[in-house]
């Protein structure tokens, strides 16, 4: 999965700031969430979630917008962004 995007802030350093990651795991249904980040007005928040067996993925409720979700026999992941009019904080989660 990989998505490019241009024009938020002039310097790599500006356009990406708050950032998580998170590893996981369970044996049921089980909440895949990175936190909330704060995105300035006119930021792109991206996240993906992945996992390793073809599992059926609830997406993150709006704002978020589905990029793409690809899966085989052995994975399954989920991309989506969330484009801020004004500076707020969003929270992806996948259940």
């Amino acid at each position: 999965m990989l998505s490019a995007y241009s024009g938020v802030q002039p310097t790599y350093a500006q356009a990406v700031e708050a950032h998580h990651a998170r590893s996981g795991s369970g044996a049921s249904t089980t909440m895949a969430d990175p936190n909330s980040v704060a995105v300035a007005a006119g930021g792109l928040a991206y996240g993906v979630t992945v996992a390793n067996a073809s599992v059926i993925v609830d997406r993150p409720r709006p704002p978020f917008t589905p990029v793409a979700q690809v899966s085989d026999t052995m994975m399954k992941a989920d991309g989506e962004y969330a484009l801020q009019a004004t500076a707020r904080s969003v929270d992806p989660r996948w259940t």
